[in-house]
């Protein structure tokens, strides 16, 4: 007896695309015209999007001398992700800026001040 359908049917496409349609964590870049790269967060960062946020830091680091990390796009932020916000606003050549309603509230909790690190 099949419950589910077989695997090279179209549900599985479908159902891989909605999925992934919108991803828990993404990250934009762009590169200014004064030479700074801004790295746009979105989504959830937290334990298991940590080391995707991490990479893309450092990716970023790499091809600049001057970061700018908008945290905007946050939809939420365990503190995995907040530490790695701290240990990046503490490097030399990055500035976080633009501080989402969740990132305020995760540095609320936990009496953090991102910005002024």
């Amino acid at each position: 007896m099949r419950i589910l359908p077989s695997p090279g049917s179209t549900f599985w496409g479908t159902l891989r695309t909605q999925l992934m349609a919108t991803p828990p964590f993404f990250t934009l870049i762009e590169q200014r015209p004064d030479g700074v790269v801004c790295l746009s967060l979105h989504g959830d960062l937290g334990y298991d999007t940590t080391a995707f946020a991490r990479r893309a830091i450092a990716r970023a680091l790499g091809a600049a001398r001057h970061l700018l990390i908008d945290l905007q796009g946050l939809e939420s932020v365990d503190p995995f992700g907040l530490a790695l916000l701290l240990k990046a606003s503490r490097t030399s050549g990055v500035r976080v800026t633009n501080p989402s309603p969740a990132t305020r509230e995760a540095c609320r909790r936990t009496d953090t001040d991102l910005l002024a690190a």
